[in-house]
């Protein structure tokens, strides 16, 4: 067992930080699943559609990029083969990196409360809002590969590299997760 001191000299390395997260992940998965199911109630709580309105987000975004830049500012780049299949493929990282980011910034203000009251790893609530949007994110890039496999013929890396963009997005939004929502 590692002493105090060499506790102390490695609890300021990033890397070790990084592990220690997803440690404490592992070993409080009970609680994690506990707010993950919390968080994920709470979004589409009273919500009719539920799931499909996370996919009205990127198609608002697609139709308005698309009117904006090929009709209105009439942009070369968008002469594109399937401009708007072009948007709505990059759309789905971006909306999952961004309100990733926008809601773990603010999850420990939100959970006060149960911090204040519980003693628990913080991350954890940060964590638990990320796997939340990610379940969102997994809506939307379902569709955007169902449209892509409808609109093009040569589709077959299109689950393969949506496997790994997930995988690129989730990482970073968690990255990005800790550092905005820590109160120090």
């Amino acid at each position: 067992m590692p002493d105090a001191s060499w506790r102390l000299a490695h609890a300021k390395d990033p890397y070790n930080r990084a592990v220690s997260i997803y440690a404490d992940l592992l070993r409080y998965r009970e609680l994690f699943a506990s707010l993950f199911q919390r968080d994920l109630r709470a979004k589409y709580k009273g919500s009719a559609l539920g799931l499909l309105w996370t996919l009205a987000l990127p198609v608002t975004l697609m139709l308005v990029y698309l009117v904006v830049f090929s009709v209105m500012w009439k942009s070369p780049t968008t002469d594109v083969d399937h401009y708007w299949l072009f948007l709505l493929c990059g759309l789905p990282p971006w909306v999952f990196f961004a309100t990733s980011v926008q809601s773990s910034a603010r999850s420990l203000l939100e959970n006060a409360s149960l911090i204040r009251k519980v003693r628990f790893p913080r991350q954890l609530v940060r964590v638990s809002i990320v796997a939340t949007l990610l379940v969102a994110f997994a809506v939307m890039t379902a569709s955007a590969s169902a449209r892509k496999r409808a609109a093009s013929k040569r589709s077959s890396g299109s689950a393969t590299s949506s496997r790994w963009c997930g995988i690129r997005a989730r990482s970073c939004a968690d990255g990005f997760a800790v550092p905005t929502s820590s109160p120090r």
